[in-house]
């Protein structure tokens, strides 16, 4: 049986990936690592970096378009148990 060789991650996705810890960190010294959609500290599972605009439909990597929120808003603001608001987001 053949392996498939392992594919290096694209240059323009590292970079992306690069982006998002920065933008991550700046919003975890801004607003001092509480959930920016329920303002509170999050459980063991920290704090995900959510695109307001979901990149699937266009959303930027940037920090006009990125909040830091706990995985209970997280998953609220993508459909998954919980209310949205008419245009799929919390805020």
């Amino acid at each position: 049986m053949k392996r498939s060789p392992i594919r290096k991650v694209s240059d323009k996705k590292a970079a992306e990936k690069r982006l998002e810890e920065e933008i991550r960190q700046h919003l975890l010294e801004e607003h001092g690592g509480i959930c920016q959609n329920c303002g509170r500290w999050p459980d063991n599972f920290g704090l995900e970096l959510h695109h307001i605009k979901f990149k699937s439909r266009g959303g930027q990597s940037n920090l006009e378009n990125c909040v830091l929120i706990c995985k209970s808003c997280h998953l609220t603001a993508h459909g998954i148990g919980g209310r949205r608001d008419a245009q799929g987001m919390i805020f």
